[in-house]
């Protein structure tokens, strides 16, 4: 989901999971500086947070009900 692939950092997938969040709200601070000029642009970052949400929710007992 992300724009590049993702390395492995030295704390393995979790390194990769905090370097791509970062990643994200980085876009996002300019994003909210500066919006874009089409919605389609937000839709498309917007969609990128998903997978950061998801894993939360797996992490989260009430979540998996």
């Amino acid at each position: 989901m992300l724009d590049k692939p993702p390395t492995i950092g030295p704390l393995g997938p979790q390194d990769d999971f905090i370097s791509g969040y970062k990643e994200w709200e980085e876009r996002h601070s300019r994003i909210m500086q500066e919006p874009p000029r089409e919605g389609r642009e937000y839709i498309n970052h917007a969609i990128k947070v998903l997978p950061f949400i998801e894993a939360a929710a797996e992490a989260n007992p009430f979540a998996k009900g």
